[in-house]
């Protein structure tokens, strides 16, 4: 398997979605695939970003540029794509779903956030 799909392989010990059967990334899970892509990681505050630089190039200053635009495109692509992995559970009835089913599926919960389709209760980060 190559490093894309290692990347994206969720591992043996993962959830899998509800609704799509894909495996669900918990919290470590997503935070080490992210630094495995190259990516910035803040567990403390839950936040990654794209890490620029690494490289070196020769030509004029609008290849650089070219060549950061393109780096910074393809780790935004990584970021999403794990992202949309991402697990959330119930906070009702404990089901596990994958953040893109949750973000193109789910129901808007009246106290904001989504709703779980099962039972409508909110989501919390599966751990």
């Amino acid at each position: 398997m190559g490093f894309f799909g290692k990347l994206f392989d969720g591992g043996a010990d993962s959830a899998l979605c509800l609704r799509c059967g894909k495996k669900a990334l918990r919290s470590e899970e997503f935070f080490a695939k992210c630094e495995e892509a190259g990516l910035a990681v803040d567990r403390d505050t839950g936040e990654v970003k794209a890490r620029l630089g690494g490289f070196s190039t020769f030509g004029t200053m609008m290849d650089a540029s070219a060549m950061i635009a393109g780096q910074r495109r393809s780790q935004q692509e990584i970021v999403e794509a794990l992202e949309n992995q991402r697990g959330f559970r119930c906070t009702g009835c404990g089901a596990v779903y994958c953040m893109k089913c949750l973000f193109n599926h789910a129901p808007a919960h009246p106290g904001g956030g989504k709703a779980c389709p099962k039972c409508e209760s909110t989501f919390e980060l599966l751990g």
